[in-house]
């Protein structure tokens, strides 16, 4: 087997926009496959390998730890309209991030590949079953995803605590929807703390933060209604797998990059971009329903 070596960014909506390109990139070079390696992400959070895995044309995947802080090369990758695809970087064919280039405005198309927004997923029975069983036990339920670290506290200034709360229970009210709270262990926070505390009695939330392996999230995201929350890989997985998804995005981020990020067919169809400095709670749930009717 004649394989292609690739060097990735850590997180997995970084990952998702190379994976967009490598079908083209295996073409042009004549490999059969891929042999991935992940960029460790500082702290240990790491959980993007089992992403990678799903992707049919993976031949291998693993970690690489190596100082990216100091990387010219790098740091390219990931400023505003930088370079994204690289060769013979610490010797591996490619070094490939595309997050700077979509910062910057443009397109996946723009690298120069052809593009496939859909690259193909090999989903896990026992993932699909546990979003099943989960929808038996609760219901019909909207997949979430809110966070108050780095630059989401931007997020949090245009629609607090007290209006995502607002959200999901607008959810729950207009369409009967419980709201699943996901993400890794790490995403345990002060905030989903205090959206549950105001979670008493009958209200909307559940909470698997930390509760689910990546085979489970994707089941989680078969098996729902649809997700809401702020921007990040998992959001953007929920509009590739073609569920109907309100991504709360922010100006710290060009709107270009709202839409960019994305597959073209899903924008204005099952994918809407919120703004958290302009987008009340009740607009939040409305432009979700809306992308709930386009897709019925």
């Amino acid at each position: 087997m004649n394989t292609l070596s690739v060097l990735l960014p850590p997180g997995m909506g970084d990952i998702y926009w190379v994976m967009c390109i490598i079908e083209d990139l295996l073409k042009v070079e004549g490999a059969d496959a891929l042999d991935a390696s992940i960029s460790s992400a500082p702290g240990g959070k790491d959980r993007s390998i089992d992403y990678v895995k799903m992707i049919s044309f993976i031949h291998t995947v693993d970690y690489y730890k190596w100082d990216s802080a100091r990387s010219r090369i790098w740091q390219e990758t990931c400023t505003s309209g930088g370079r994204g695809v690289f060769r013979g970087i610490e010797g591996f064919d490619y070094l490939i991030c595309l997050n700077g280039h979509l910062e910057g405005g443009k397109r996946i198309e723009d690298t120069g590949y052809k593009v496939n927004y859909y690259p193909p997923l090999v989903l896990d029975q026992a993932g699909l079953d546990f979003g099943k069983d989960i929808k038996r036990q609760i219901g019909p339920y909207v997949v979430a995803f809110v966070a108050d670290h780095s630059f989401y506290q931007r997020w949090l200034r245009g629609l607090p605590p007290d209006q995502l709360y607002a959200i999901f229970k607008g959810i729950r009210e207009k369409i009967g929807c419980r709201v699943i709270l996901t993400g890794a262990s790490w995403d345990h926070s002060i905030l989903n703390n205090y959206l549950l505390a105001l979670n008493e009695g009958n209200g909307p939330l559940v909470n698997l933060i930390g509760k689910t392996s990546m085979s489970q999230l994707f089941g989680l995201f078969k098996a729902s209604e649809g997700c809401i929350g702020h921007a990040a890989g998992n959001t953007i997985m929920s509009v590739v797998l073609r569920k109907p998804t309100v991504i709360i995005w922010n100006k710290f981020f060009g709107k270009k990059f709202w839409k960019n990020t994305c597959p073209p067919d899903s924008y204005g169809k099952w994918y809407l971009a919120a703004d958290s400095d302009e987008h009340s709670s009740e607009d939040v749930v409305d432009m979700f329903l809306q992308c709930r009717g386009n897709m019925q």
